[in-house]
């Protein structure tokens, strides 16, 4: 892939490892080096008609939350990305809550999700922390609906 990267409606998740990004799409995994999820994050955000910052400062916002806002990166579309630690390697995954079908606890610290497509990935995370990353992303859509209704 190339050096830059836009999300899109096909992107399941972005992973950084080891100065590589590891993106999915449609479960494919595809590997672009020297590129950051903060700068993919902030090149999409741009290329949809705002910066990352302003898209974290209006969920911020919206939903009245402070600490790991999700982000939609494309507000036509409301296609919409939220961060997880992933304990197994500390890194830090963000995954398109569109294309998430269900979730499932495996242990304390591993979560199965089932994307569109019928893939799955387990992600070494608190089921907690997922859940609740799941219900700001589900808090901001609708919020966002009402309000352009």
């Amino acid at each position: 892939m190339q050096k830059n990267y836009i999300i899109n409606e096909k992107t399941y998740y972005l992973n950084e490892s080891n100065n590589d990004l590891i993106v999915n799409e449609l479960g494919e995994e595809h590997i672009i080096n020297d590129l950051s999820e903060k700068k993919v994050l902030e090149q999409s955000c741009l290329y949809y008609g705002c910066s990352l910052k302003g898209r974290k400062d209006g969920t911020k916002n919206l939903i009245n939350e402070k600490y790991k806002v999700p982000v939609m990166v494309n507000e036509k579309k409301l296609l919409t990305f939220f961060s997880i630690i992933s304990r197994g390697n500390t890194t830090t995954v963000w995954l398109s809550y569109n294309n998430i079908e269900s979730y499932h606890q495996i242990s304390k610290n591993k979560v199965l999700i089932n994307f569109k497509n019928n893939y799955s990935k387990t992600f070494h995370t608190s089921y907690y922390v997922f859940h609740h990353q799941i219900l700001k992303c589900s808090r901001l859509i609708v919020i966002y609906n009402n309000r352009n209704s």
